[in-house]
């Protein structure tokens, strides 16, 4: 299976042993990182595949919408008991 990386530089253990990778640099202007650049690679990606099988995206997310309007999606504890 080939690999695919997104990291912020050529040298890193990501770009040494993935099968292809882009560049999307962190910028240190200040005592914060800026995430921007990754974040909007990760999403532009992710728009991609969407497009690439429109009906399957669709399902996934109609399918993510129902989980999300449904309540506690990661806590399946008993609620009753106060837990």
């Amino acid at each position: 299976v080939p690999t695919f990386g997104i990291t912020d530089g050529d040298k890193t253990p990501i770009a040494k042993f993935c099968d292809d990778y882009i560049i999307a640099p962190i910028v240190r202007t200040s005592f914060l990182d800026s995430y921007v650049a990754p974040v909007a690679a990760i999403d532009a990606i992710l728009v991609a595949c969407a497009h690439s099988q429109p009906k399957r995206a669709l399902e996934l997310l109609e399918q993510t919408d129902k989980e999300d309007s449904d309540g506690a999606r990661w806590y399946r504890g008993n609620l009753s008991s106060g837990q």
